[in-house]
């Protein structure tokens, strides 16, 4: 695991000392890498490649990066991990290539020379990665299916800028002669009803982008050649498809065991809950007993720690927990949202960072998590709401459909019942944004705003892998919307402490299950906690005990929640903040002082609006952008 970033001129003319660049971006992601660092440097055609390391297979020199396989003239920059590398090793070996090393990298570079972009449907794991042929000139960059793994670009008057983070193009571009510029529209994006990031493909920034999850992009002279998208879920139930909770639990096994292997200490997030338990027995048994676990809680007698405790002993894992600190975590929340380079208003966020800088201290590099299975196997208790619509959608839509643009369908439940598969949820945010450009934006800016979140939702839902309303909400859940709680959580808050976080539960092979698992194996639509993720109990019920198994839903850090922070501990720092909040964005000042106002004193507005609008205003101040 680790950081990348580059420069690949387009051939103007520039004064640009690249290595004095590479230096800078190793320093400033060095966190992401903090064994080791590397660039290279092509001087006559003005290219770099940058890497800070974070040493996990193969720990020898031979394995640093910008790696260079001369044979081919390609050097490769390379974030993440491939875990099915030495079956690809062989299959690469039958066919003439000779190996120097026992690196994942040098897999895919020789990978990517054999077969060209079909490597990556062969790759399982987390990636994102950059390969340079220093012959043809050109450039080939890719991300992961569910984009765990970062990538950043900027197309600059001088050339394409690309790296893991933000910073390390914010804080350069006065190099390539340019501005940044706020992007509203992508401010706005922030507060979409469930969205706690802003959407993919934009950033906070209008000059800087990222790849998609399960896209790549070519560069030619310094340009975009070309983006294309490499990986879709596959589309409807298949036929003789072995959904049995049997072949579930197999296919966890064989991706903790894939997961446990690495050349230092690997350790287990646990909290209780069934998926973070399943994954600590497997991969305490697979590491021979020796597996360590770490618990986050509000205190002694939080229900999550007391689940941990009580597990830990069953497994006899060497357990340790730790409670919620306000301070600390206040500067946490701050952290995180100046080394991602823009806002994350999501709490389990700074939980997850206070726990890794106490794994970091304890001397663990590798961490499992049970992320991702929530969203696959239908864990949030309101899915049981989404599935009851989802039934209705199924008898209505064919008589719906046909008055979709009358007035009376102008609300969430018309949009779910009367438009097409896979344009649903798009039109559901389209509703949501008029009541938030209202409640939060200035009046004179309201109409030149873009709806982000409706058009990547209308974008991700044309590969709808299955038609039921259920399916396209949790689908569309998992790639977007909840990237913050899914792909983002498993990077940023471990990376800042040089902690790289595994999650079996994002194996292609099980997103494969999941998408051809039809909902009645995963949810019923009575309420009650047993009936959220059946199949996965049911795969698992011989290593959970019954109390664990059937206990009620509880997110990581549910004990420590926003409104009795911003009532309590956090409540001095977000009135100073909201109600002098800074006037430099589409976000109306005035206004956010009466949503504080009101909340605080009458309940009106969630109290997720409340961590968004501190999350951006705290963001702002820290970037200098008041």
């Amino acid at each position: 695991m680790c950081g990348i970033a580059g420069f690949i001129s387009n051939e103007k003319e520039n004064k640009i000392n690249l290595k004095n660049l590479g230096n800078r971006l190793c320093k400033i992601l060095s966190h992401r890498g903090p064994d080791d660092n590397g660039i290279w440097i092509d001087e006559n055609h003005k290219t770099l490649l940058a890497h800070t390391r974070l040493s996990i297979l193969d720990l020898d020199q031979r394995s640093k990066q910008p790696m260079i396989d001369h044979d081919n003239n390609l050097v490769i920059a390379f974030n993440g991990e491939i875990y099915n590398w030495k079956i690809i090793k062989s299959q690469l070996q039958k066919n003439g290539y000779k190996f120097k090393t026992e690196s994942d990298t040098e897999v895919l570079l020789k990978g990517f020379h054999f077969w060209k972009e079909k490597v990556l449907n062969m790759i399982e794991g987390m990636f994102s990665f950059s390969i340079y042929n220093f012959k043809t000139k050109e450039v080939f960059c890719a991300r992961d299916r569910i984009g765990k793994k970062p990538f950043v670009y900027s197309e600059t008057p001088y050339g394409f800028f690309f790296a893991s983070e933000i910073p390390a193009i914010t804080k350069n571009y006065e190099v390539f002669n340019s501005n940044l510029q706020l992007d509203n529209s992508s401010i706005f994006s922030l507060f979409g009803k469930n969205f706690r990031q802003i959407s993919e493909p934009n950033s906070i920034y209008k000059e800087i982008k990222k790849i998609r999850p399960g896209h790549g992009l070519t560069i030619k002279k310094g340009k975009i050649e070309k983006i294309f998208q490499w990986w879709e879920p596959k589309k409807h139930y298949l036929q003789n498809f072995d959904n049995s909770s049997n072949n579930l639990r197999f296919l966890l096994e064989q991706s903790v065991k894939e997961r446990c292997k690495a050349d230092v200490e690997v350790g287990s997030f646990l909290s209780g809950g069934v998926d973070s338990s399943s994954i600590s027995y497997i991969a305490n048994r697979e590491l021979n007993n020796n597996l360590k676990t770490y618990a986050l809680g509000l205190d002694k007698d939080d229900d999550d720690l007391i689940r941990a405790r009580s597990y830990s002993k069953l497994i006899n894992s060497d357990h340790k927990e730790y409670y919620f600190d306000p301070i600390e975590e206040w500067s946490s929340l701050k952290k995180i949202s100046k080394i991602n380079g823009e806002p994350l208003p999501l709490l389990p966020l700074v939980h997850s960072h206070y726990i890794s800088r106490k794994v970091k201290e304890d001397g663990i590099k590798v961490m499992l998590s049970g992320i991702g299975a929530d969203e696959l196997f239908f864990g949030y208790t309101g899915m049981v709401n989404t599935l009851r619509i989802s039934i209705a959608s199924k008898f209505f839509y064919p008589l719906c459909k046909h008055f979709s643009d009358m007035t009376f369908m102008d609300n969430e439940i018309g949009a779910i019942l009367s438009k097409n598969p896979g344009s649903r949820k798009s039109g559901l945010y389209k509703i949501r944004s008029g009541f938030f450009k209202d409640t939060l934006l200035k009046n004179n800016l309201k109409d030149k705003i873009f709806d982000y979140n409706s058009i990547e939702l209308d974008y991700w839902g044309r590969i709808l892998p299955n038609e039921n309303y259920i399916d396209e909400s949790s689908y569309l859940g998992l790639i977007l919307e909840n990237s913050a709680s899914v792909a983002i959580s498993a990077d940023i808050p471990a990376m800042m402490n040089g902690i790289e976080v595994r999650c079996p539960f994002l194996d292609s092979n099980i997103l494969n299950y999941a998408f051809n698992c039809h909902w009645k194996q995963k949810i019923n639509p009575f309420f009650k906690s047993q009936n959220l993720k059946k199949i996965l109990r049911d795969s698992v019920n011989d290593i959970i005990p019954e109390n664990l198994l059937n206990a009620p839903k509880r997110g990581f850090g549910f004990g420590i929640d926003e409104k009795t922070l911003f009532l309590g501990s956090w409540k001095t720092h977000a009135q100073k903040l909201l109600n002098n909040f800074p006037n430099t964005t589409a976000i109306d000042p005035y206004k956010v002082r009466n949503i504080w106002k009101s909340t605080i004193e009458n309940g009106d507005y969630s109290w997720d609006i409340i961590m968004k609008l501190v999350s951006l205003g705290t963001f702002l101040e820290d970037s200098g952008l008041n």
